[in-house]
C-alpha cells in the first residue's frame, strides 16, 4: 500500500497535503449507545475503544478499503470489483477489548451495560452481511443475516456480552456478484447498545464534570491490569498491546488505585490485591547483570513474563515507579509483608553507579553491557530532572551536592524546559503538591501555554506537551505512521531554534497538569476539548487531538491511543487539584521528607531568582 505524507518536515515544523479528509466535529457524539468503531480518528486498525479492527480475506477480489466523508461525517466504504461467484465472504472483524489474536473481554462495568452492538449500514445494491458475535474461543454467541439496502439503516444485534469479545462482519458477496458487478458497503457507527436513546454528553457542572474525568483516568487502570500469575500482575502500557508493560506505567497504576479508592471506584481490599501484585511482580526481578535491569535499576519495558521488551534503563521512569512505590508504603502501612518488599525494591538502585564524569545523574544505562548513558539530567530545567535527583537524595545513597550540578536558566520571566513541554511544569509536583516557587514558575508556564494554543489553533486550549498522533495519510484516505513527539511545547523554551518545538496536537492530560496552577482556565481548557466533539463516556478525553497544518474546515483527528503515563498523570492532577491525597502521602515518606528539604536548600534561590 501506497502512503502519502501529510506532514512535512520544515525542521521538524509540519504541514497538511491531504485534504480531503474532514472527520466530523459531532462524531459518534449524535449516535446513543457506546462508540466502538465510528471512524473519528481515521485509523486503518483501531478503534475508538483502542481495540483493534481488521479487513481479512480480501487478496483475490479487487477491493478498496476507503474513509469517506459526506456532511462532515466519517465513515468506511468497502468496495468490490470483477467479483466472481465462487469467491469467500470477506470479513470485518472488530475486538471488543484488546487485540483480534489475544482475546480479551469487555471491562465488567461495559458487560454490565451492554446488550449487545449496533452498526449503520448500507450498500450500492441490495446486499446481505452475515454478523456473527464470537466468544474467547472463537464459537458464535449469536448470529445475525442482514439484509442491506440502499438507504443507510441502523441494525441492532442483541447478546449476552458477558460472553463476546469479537465481531464479524461477513459481506456476502456471491449473493451481490448475482445482482451488482460492482458493490459498495458504507459502514459507520458501530457501538455497543446500551438500551439508550440518548447520546452521552459530559456533565455541565465543574464538580461532575471532573469527577467523570477522574473515573475515566481510573477505568484505564481497572480495564487494563492483567494478572500474570497467582499473586502476581501487571498494568499494561496501552490498550492494544496484549504484552507490553512500562515501569513508570506502574507507579502511576499504584496511585491511581490509590485515588480510586479514596474516591469510592474501588473497594480498598481490591486495591490492595492489585498494588501487591505489582510489587510482587517486581520484587521477584533480577535487576543486576543484565537479567532485568542494570545495577539494581529496572529496565524500562518488559513483556508481562516478565523478559525485557526493551531492555535498556531509564532513571526517570524508575523515579516514577519509585513515586508510586512510596506512596503505597504509606497507604498500605498496615501490611508488613507488602511494606518489606516495597522497601527493598526502593533499595536496590545503585546511584553511584548513575552519577557522570561531570557529576550530573545519567539519563540511564545500556541495554548490552551497562554502561552509563553518555546523555545526563540537568542541562537544563525540567521537573522529570527535579524528580530523579529526589529519588537519588531519598534513597540516601547520593549527596545534595549533586543538586548544584543542575542548571535552571531564566528566560520569559520563568525557568523554562527544552522545548516548554507542559509535563515538564508538573512532573516533581504531580507527586509532591505544589512547592514554593516552583508553583509560580508552573503558572506562568500554563499561562503562556494557553497564550500559544489561542495563536496557534485559535482555541483555549492548555496541552502543548509530548504526545503521540498520526503523521500521515495513505492512498485510501486513512491516518497512519503514530509518531510521539517529545518536542512539543509552548511559545516559552530554552532552545534558541523554533524549528525545535512543534504545537501539531495538543493533549487533554497537559490540561490537567494546569489545574493546580490555574484552575478556572484549565477547566476552561478541557470544556474546549469537548466541544471539538471528541469524548467517551467512559474514557474520557482522547490522548490527543491533531490540530496543527489541518486544512479549512477539519475539526481535528483525535488518537484514543492512551498512554498509561498520559491518562495517569490525568488522573493524579485531578487528585492534586483536590483531595490532594498522593501528595500527602509522598511527602509523608519520612525519606522523601528529608531528601526535599535538602532539595529545597539547594534550588528554591534558583526558582526564586526565575520568578521575581
Amino acid at each position: 500500500m501506497s502512503v502519502q505524507k501529510i506532514l512535512v518536515p520544515a525542521g521538524i515544523g509540519l504541514a497538511l497535503l491531504h485534504a480531503a479528509f474532514a472527520p466530523s466535529q459531532a462524531g459518534a457524539q449524535g449516535v446513543a449507545g457506546i462508540p466502538l468503531l465510528n471512524f473519528d480518528q481515521a485509523s486503518r486498525n483501531q478503534t475508538e475503544l483502542g481495540s483493534e479492527y481488521r479487513i481479512d480475506a480480501l487478496s483475490s477480489f479487487e477491493p478498496r478499503w476507503l474513509l469517506v466523508t459526506s456532511e462532515g461525517n466519517a465513515f468506511a466504504r468497502l468496495t468490490f470489483k470483477r467479483l466472481r461467484l465462487h469467491e469467500s465472504r470477506p470479513r470485518l472483524q472488530v475486538a471488543l477489548w484488546g487485540e483480534i489474536e489475544r482475546r480479551r473481554p469487555l471491562p465488567d462495568r461495559l458487560v454490565r451495560t451492554a446488550r449487545g452492538i449496533s452498526i449503520n449500514l448500507s450498500s450500492t445494491c441490495k446486499s446481505v452481511v452475515h454478523v456473527v458475535l464470537a466468544g474467547a474461543d472463537g464459537k458464535p454467541v449469536a448470529s445475525s443475516n442482514l439484509e442491506i439496502g440502499t438507504e443507510r439503516s441502523r441494525y441492532t444485534i442483541n447478546a449476552d456480552m458477558d460472553a463476546v469479545t469479537t465481531v464479524i462482519f461477513e459481506f456476502d458477496t456471491v449473493y451481490a456478484a448475482s445482482n451488482c458487478g460492482t458493490v459498495s458497503f458504507d459502514i459507520d457507527d458501530l457501538s455497543l447498545d446500551n438500551g439508550s436513546n440518548v447520546p452521552f454528553t459530559p456533565p455541565e457542572e465543574d464538580p461532575e464534570f471532573l469527577d467523570w474525568l477522574a473515573r475515566s483516568s481510573f477505568n484505564f487502570f481497572d480495564w487494563n491490569f492483567v494478572q500474570t500469575g497467582a499473586d502476581e500482575g501487571v498494568v499494561l502500557e496501552r490498550q492494544d498491546q496484549a504484552d507490553q508493560v512500562s515501569v513508570s506505567g506502574q507507579g502511576y497504576a499504584i496511585a491511581i488505585y490509590i485515588v480510586g479508592t479514596e474516591r469510592g471506584y474501588i473497594e480498598r481490599s481490591e486495591a490492595h490485591r492489585r498494588v501487591a501484585s505489582i510489587v510482587n511482580w517486581l520484587h521477584r526481578q533480577d535487576w543486576e547483570e543484565g537479567v532485568h535491569g542494570w545495577h539494581g535499576f529496572p529496565y524500562h519495558w518488559y513483556k508481562t513474563d516478565k523478559s525485557p521488551h526493551w531492555p535498556a534503563v531509564s532513571t526517570v521512569d524508575w523515579a516514577m515507579l519509585a513515586a508510586g512505590l512510596r506512596v503505597a508504603r504509606q497507604y498500605f502501612d498496615d501490611d508488613p509483608a507488602l511494606v518489606a518488599s516495597i522497601s527493598e525494591i526502593l533499595a536496590r538502585p545503585q546511584w553511584d553507579r548513575a552519577v557522570g564524569p561531570e557529576g550530573r545523574i545519567g539519563m540511564g544505562f545500556h541495554a548490552d553491557d551497562g554502561a552509563l548513558d553518555p546523555y545526563s539530567w540537568g542541562l537544563a530545567f525540567s521537573e522529570e530532572t527535579e524528580l530523579v535527583y529526589l529519588e537519588a537524595l531519598a534513597s540516601n545513597s547520593a549527596s545534595e551536592h549533586l543538586l548544584r550540578q543542575v542548571r535552571r536558566p531564566s528566560r520569559f520571566g520563568l525557568c523554562p524546559s527544552w522545548f516548554g513541554s507542559g509535563f515538564t511544569y508538573n512532573w516533581l509536583q504531580l507527586w509532591t503538591g505544589p512547592l514554593p516557587y516552583l508553583m509560580e514558575n508552573s503558572r506562568r508556564a500554563y499561562a503562556l501555554d494557553l497564550r500559544s494554543n489561542i495563536q496557534a489553533f485559535g482555541r483555549p486550549l492548555i496541552g502543548l506537551t509530548a504526545a503521540a498522533t498520526m503523521t500521515a495519510v495513505d492512498e485510501d484516505g486513512f491516518f497512519v505512521s503514530p509518531l510521539y513527539f517529545s518536542n512539543q511545547g509552548a511559545a516559552a523554551h530554552l532552545t534558541t531554534n523554533q524549528d525545535e518545538v512543534v504545537q501539531i496536537a495538543p493533549a487533554p492530560y497537559g490540561a490537567a497538569l494546569a489545574l493546580p496552577f490555574i484552575r478556572s482556565d484549565a477547566i476552561r481548557a478541557l470544556r474546549a476539548y469537548v466541544e471539538l466533539g471528541y469524548y467517551s463516556e467512559y474514557l474520557g478525553l482522547p490522548d490527543s487531538i491533531l490540530l496543527g497544518g489541518l486544512p479549512d474546515g477539519v475539526g481535528g483527528v483525535p488518537s484514543y491511543r492512551h498512554l498509561d503515563l498520559n491518562i495517569g498523570a490525568f488522573g493524579i492532577a485531578l487528585d492534586q487539584s483536590g483531595d490532594g491525597i498522593i501528595g500527602r502521602l509522598y511527602r509523608a515518606d519520612p525519606q522523601i521528607r528529608s531528601a526535599l528539604e535538602a532539595w529545597e536548600r539547594q534550588s528554591t534561590a534558583d526558582f526564586k531568582d526565575c520568578v521575581e
